[in-house]
């Protein structure tokens, strides 16, 4: 294995250890998580005639800063290992 591949499965781990170390900070539990998750998939306009808009756009909201910040942290990781090791 290559060190950019190891950079790659280290920046992985880290990024699903930021998004375990994250879930309770943006989500009470998993049915939070599951309600933001059902809320994401479901059309404004929808949510708009079911008077939930404002519920839907929070939950959606939520649910993209938490994927953001995982995501996010394991990009800085590999960004980190690459200059660390000047690949």
């Amino acid at each position: 294995m290559t060190a950019d591949g190891v950079a790659i499965a280290i920046s992985i781990a880290v990024g699903v250890a930021a998004a375990r170390a994250l879930f309770h900070i943006f989500f009470q539990d998993r049915d939070d998580f599951s309600d933001c998750l059902a809320y994401s998939f479901t059309p404004d306009l929808l949510s708009l005639f079911r008077g939930r808009l404002g519920e839907d756009w929070f939950k959606s909201t939520r649910l993209s800063f938490y994927l953001l910040t995982a995501i996010a942290c394991g990009m800085v990781a590999y960004l980190f290992l690459r200059w660390l090791f000047l690949l």
